[in-house]
């Protein structure tokens, strides 16, 4: 199963939470996912809940592409998924546009002024 995060502080936990798991050793809070200043992914445990990245334990430290999360008897993979780029091509049209308009009001000029 793959889960999407959309907004932060993305939390995991039993209930109440952004992506529930009933295993067991999950507390119905057991961690949750920020967004750090730098753009990165960063675990944060809540209080007294033990949480590992790659196997070492990690009451706060920032998530790597790939890393898999353990939290109770859970293990959970991290990845980003891959990018897509946006369809330019409109905005190409609108720049090339824009510029062909200024060198026609250029020659206009030009022309006007040699009159």
């Amino acid at each position: 199963m793959r889960v999407r995060m959309s907004r932060f502080p993305f939390t995991v936990g039993r209930s109440h939470a952004d992506f529930c798991l009933a295993d067991p050793g999950v507390w119905d809070s057991h961690f949750k996912i920020e967004l750090s200043p730098g753009h990165r992914f960063f675990l944060r445990a809540d209080d007294g809940r033990i949480v590992t990245i790659d196997g070492v334990d990690a009451p706060a430290k920032n998530i790597p592409d790939g890393a898999t999360i353990g939290c109770g008897s859970a293990y959970l993979r991290f990845q980003l998924a891959p990018t897509e780029p946006r369809d330019l091509r409109f905005q190409a049209l609108a720049v090339w546009a824009v510029l062909g308009l200024i060198v026609l009001v250029e020659l206009g000029i030009l022309v006007a002024g040699t009159r």
